[in-house]
């Protein structure tokens, strides 16, 4: 995440190890902000150019330590755009929407998604690690269950009560099982987040940053920026057929 390879003071391996991680988010900005024409082929360059000129105006110390990071990155991704627009429209090219307002607010939406499912993603491997850990451990139900709980309501689309009729477990169990489990996820979604600023935020400032990155993670995905992917099974009764065949989702035992 973005303090620990900024820490390093090596930038180049910096460069490699965020545009890994947080590519996809800058990529989905370019894609919301042209999207067709030949300014699509330059995607990749502007992204490449998008990291650059963060990198730069950071060791310029232009990025503001109490600030997350995702706002000096959509700052630099939108100074790229503007002088890919401005170079494009020299060559005769223009990006599809005409008013600049309309590219802004539509790159803006694609990438604080795209930045928000890349910091929850984080936090969902960080959740389940710690599940799996607590299995092989032998410890309690609670805090073992809970990944594939919330895999199963939130991934799934099934109910508490579905759950416990598929785990054949009071709803009471099921129901505390699932305040846990969101309270772990929360406590990785803050360290996730946590890791999006240069220094280690206050925490107003973090509760803050976590607040914005689920309003933005629930906004709906941008058409063209995001494909979700297909689900695994047409309706709940083959979801839960199948998942009565699989140790993975087991109840509590």
């Amino acid at each position: 995440m973005f303090r620990v390879w900024l820490k390093s003071g090596d930038l180049s391996r910096a460069y490699a190890g965020l545009s890994n991680a947080f590519g996809a988010a800058v990529r989905a900005y370019f894609r919301g902000r042209w999207t067709r024409g030949e300014l699509v082929e330059r995607i990749d360059a502007a992204e490449a150019a998008a990291w650059r000129e963060f990198f730069d105006e950071f060791a310029a110390g232009r990025i503001e330590r109490e600030v997350p990071c995702r706002v000096g990155l959509e700052r630099a991704a939108r100074a790229v755009g503007v002088r890919f627009e401005a170079a494009a429209e020299r060559e005769g090219v223009r990006p599809l929407e005409s008013d600049p307002a309309v590219r802004d607010a539509a790159a803006k939406h694609a990438y604080e998604h795209a930045f928000a499912l890349l910091v929850a993603t984080d936090a969902n491997h960080c959740h389940a690690a710690a599940c799996a850990a607590a299995d092989l451990t032998e410890r309690d139900d609670t805090e073992r269950r809970g990944y594939s709980l919330l895999e199963l309501h939130f991934a799934h689309g099934l109910s508490l009560e579905e759950i416990a009729q598929l785990w054949q477990r009071p709803l009471a169990t099921v129901r505390r099982i699932h305040e846990a489990a969101r309270n772990d996820y929360a406590a990785h979604l803050r360290e996730m987040t946590a890791q999006c600023f240069v220094t280690r935020p206050e925490d107003a400032a973090l509760e803050r940053e976590c607040d914005f990155l689920l309003a933005a993670f629930a906004r709906p995905a941008p058409e063209r920026t995001w494909v979700a992917p297909d689900a695994p099974f047409d309706t709940p009764a083959e979801l839960r057929t199948e998942l009565r065949r699989t140790d993975r989702f087991r109840g509590p035992s």
